[in-house]
């Protein structure tokens, strides 16, 4: 008979007995009865991404502060009651050390709760009433079904600066063509730019072909900070016209600008001196373009002109000519001594005497219009003289015929820049012409109605 070691026997004998012990607990599982659904509790989570609205606004800088957030994502289970939130007054300063702003707690200002509507709807805001303007931190806390206050275990932590009082919007708001797709606007800054809760400028469009309300037709095409008073912003945010059969992407917009408080706050009121009609249009020459004379380009993409000035279309493209063979021109050019004579053609008119600008004000779009132009801008001249004396170069503007077969006899305005050469003359010594850089411009027709050209 073979010995068994007895370490062996006591390891098999403690196996049986977990064996044994298992089976007992598993018959005595198999005998109980399910009665009902198995109960596990849930953590109710805090909400997420608050802000302050500021509503029924009493001088000088008290209101209702509206604190408004997001739903919490358990705030449709069975254990969910609703919301718990402090308001604080506080401080913010940058903590060098932690490399981090840090909030600071002040004084308890209100507290309140929200609960549950319904069986999977929840208020999401509370207002506090009569708060002065400053600086304030809300937190926020989901709270547990329960007899007594049970609070999440995170909350939702927010700080900002609490301002009330209303906004004015800018005035004067003035206009300048960039390009056919872009125009730049120019506001004067309103006298509440300097509120702590000003956070900048909201600068809309709004197709005037649109019969629906002003604010519903309206889109923000641009937001700016405060203290900015311009900003080039497209003219074409509704799609191109479809008048005429020019491919040009002009089109006339309204163009407003409304200040925007910090806490999303846009100040719309009645219409005012803060709205504007104006279309993008076509600046020349247009690269690739050739003269029918003698002209070419400089190297900064002025036009030579030496004997007549053409606007209008030349070969595929809308373009500002030399036109020496004195057929189309509109403006004619001559020289007496140190002075530069330029003389309107058929059918066209200067609207007055023009006036002197630096090149760097044309090149940076810095000459702003209110209205497009008309002969209503000044008396119509047949002719402009360059002086020698002039200190600047000279922005002339120009209304003339169109001589599109399609448009013929039709008015278009343009504006043309000659620039003053480094010399004291507007008479280039290289070549003996004068440089022109122009743009075709929104103009008025006879009714009244503005026109985005180059086409109606």
């Amino acid at each position: 008979m073979m010995l068994i070691p007895l370490r062996v026997k006591r390891t098999n004998v403690a196996l049986l007995r977990v064996l044994i012990f298992s089976a007992i607990a598993l018959a005595g599982c198999l005998q109980d009865t399910i009665t009902g659904p198995q109960v596990v509790p849930r953590l109710v989570l805090q909400p997420f991404h608050a802000r302050f609205i500021a509503i029924n606004y009493q001088a000088p800088t008290t209101g209702d502060m509206i604190v408004r957030w997001t739903r919490s994502q358990g705030d449709t289970q069975l254990n969910f009651k609703g919301y718990f939130v402090k308001l604080w007054s506080s401080s913010s300063r940058y903590d060098s050390t932690a490399a981090a702003q840090v909030e600071t707690f002040l004084a308890l200002r209100d507290t309140g709760s929200v609960y549950r509507k319904g069986i999977a709807f929840a208020d999401t805001s509370i207002t506090f009433k009569n708060i002065a303007m400053g600086r304030y931190t809300a937190v926020i806390w989901a709270v547990h079904s329960s007899d007594t206050l049970q609070l999440s275990l995170d909350s939702l932590t927010y700080s900002d600066f609490y301002d009330p009082r209303p906004l004015t919007n800018p005035s004067n708001l003035q206009v300048c063509s960039v390009s056919p797709t872009t125009v730049k606007l120019h506001w004067a800054l309103n006298a509440t730019d300097t509120n702590q809760g000003c956070i900048g400028y909201a600068i809309y469009a709004r197709d005037p072909e649109n019969t629906s309300s002003f604010r519903d037709s309206a889109r923000r095409i641009a937001t700016v900070l405060p203290h900015i008073q311009e900003m080039v912003v497209p003219s074409v945010p509704f799609g191109t016209n479809t008048t005429g059969s020019s491919s040009t992407p002009e089109h006339t917009n309204i163009f407003f600008v409304r200040s925007l408080r910090n806490d999303s706050t846009i100040f719309w009121g009645a219409a005012d001196s803060n709205l504007i009609k104006w279309a993008g249009a076509q600046p020349v020459p247009t690269s690739g373009g050739t003269d029918t004379g003698t002209g070419t380009y400089t190297n900064s993409g002025f036009r030579i002109i030496r004997h007549s000035m053409y606007f209008g279309t030349y070969g595929s493209q809308f373009d500002l000519i030399d036109d020496s063979a004195g057929s189309n021109q509109q403006v004619l050019v001559s020289q007496s001594g140190s002075d530069v004579i330029l003389t309107a053609g058929a059918g066209a008119a200067f609207l007055n005497g023009g006036e002197m600008v630096s090149q760097a004000q044309w090149d940076s779009n810095e000459v702003f219009y209110t209205t497009p132009l008309t002969l209503a801008n000044g008396s119509p001249q047949s002719s402009v003289t360059l002086s020698g004396s002039d200190t600047l170069g000279r922005l002339v503007y120009l209304q003339f015929l169109d001589s599109e077969t399609a448009l013929k006899g039709k008015s278009e305005y343009a504006r043309f820049f000659v620039r003053r050469q480094s010399n004291g003359s507007f008479i280039n010594p290289n070549n003996g012409g004068i440089d022109v850089k122009g743009m075709f411009q929104p103009g008025v027709t006879s009714t009244g109605n503005i026109v985005h050209l180059l086409y109606y």
